[in-house]
């Protein structure tokens, strides 16, 4: 989910006010097209909508797309975890993580593979006995 989507873990277009976005063209950015914030936002939204499970790894404060993203998931009911990078206090997000189906906090990345795969399997496990 976004915006991953875009190429290059989406450093390749990440500059200022366009986290994802290319606005000015639709020109070749490291082999994938840029994309309008419009168009960010529609493949965010409907990922989060088709989405079993919501996984978002917090690596700083000032993640307000993956904020908004939560909360989202949250209201329509979808499974959210999140994981939080060492660097960051949960106590700070306490408001959505206490809605959240689990929390994990001080997740170094080599650490989310394993995690991510765990929540899978209990989503799956959920799925079969509903």
């Amino acid at each position: 989910l976004g915006p991953f989507f875009v190429s290059c873990d989406h450093g390749c277009v990440h500059a200022p006010n366009q986290h994802g976005a290319i606005l000015t063209s639709r020109e070749d950015t490291c082999g994938e097209p840029g994309l309008t914030r419009r168009e960010v936002i529609d493949r965010n939204m409907s990922a989060v909508a088709a989405a079993d499970l919501v996984v978002a790894y917090i690596t700083a404060t000032d993640c307000h797309g993956t904020l908004f993203e939560i909360g989202y998931a949250l209201a329509l009911g979808k499974p959210v975890v999140m994981v939080f990078a060492p660097n960051i206090d949960a106590a700070d997000f306490w408001f959505l993580s206490m809605q959240c189906a689990a929390v994990y906090e001080s997740v170094d990345l080599c650490r989310l593979s394993e995690i991510l795969a765990a929540e899978i399997r209990k989503t799956i496990r959920r799925r079969r006995t509903k």
